[in-house]
C-alpha cells in the first residue's frame, strides 16, 4: 500500500513540475526586411527547463506547429521561472519577438489589437 501511495505522490509531483500553455495568438514573420500580415495560430509556450535539451532553463520558448512534421521554435527571455503559466504570459504587455533556428525574425501577439 505504501508503494502505491508513494507512486501516486511522485506522479502528482512530476505533473506539477512541467506545464505547457497553448494559446491562440497572432504571429507574423519578417521576410526580405518586410513584416508579413498577422496570422492566427495556436502557440505552445514552454520554459527552457520544460523543453529540455540545452535550453536556458528560465527562458520562454514558443513553439508553432505547422502540421505533423513542421514547427518553428522561438526563444525569448521569459518570466524568470522554470514553469510557464497563463498568469506569467498575461504579465507580458507587448509582442514577444524572437528568432527561430534559421535566424528569421518572428513576432507573437496575445491581444486582439497587435503592435504594428
Amino acid at each position: 500500500m505504501k508503494r502505491i501511495i508513494l507512486a501516486f505522490l511522485f506522479t502528482a509531483i512530476g505533473l506539477n513540475l512541467s506545464a505547457k500553455v497553448t494559446l491562440n495568438c497572432y504571429v507574423r514573420y519578417k521576410q526580405y526586411g518586410t513584416w508579413s500580415k498577422y496570422e492566427s495560430v495556436n502557440v505552445t509556450f514552454l520554459s527552457g527547463a520544460e523543453l529540455g535539451k540545452k535550453m536556458e532553463a528560465t527562458n520562454l520558448y514558443a513553439i508553432i506547429y505547422w502540421g505533423n512534421t513542421t514547427y518553428t521554435v522561438l526563444g525569448h527571455v521569459g518570466c524568470g521561472t522554470t514553469v510557464v503559466t497563463e498568469d506569467c504570459l498575461a504579465t507580458i504587455p507587448y509582442n514577444l519577438d524572437g528568432r527561430d533556428t534559421n535566424n528569421n525574425e518572428w513576432s507573437i501577439c496575445f491581444r486582439q489589437k497587435c503592435n504594428p
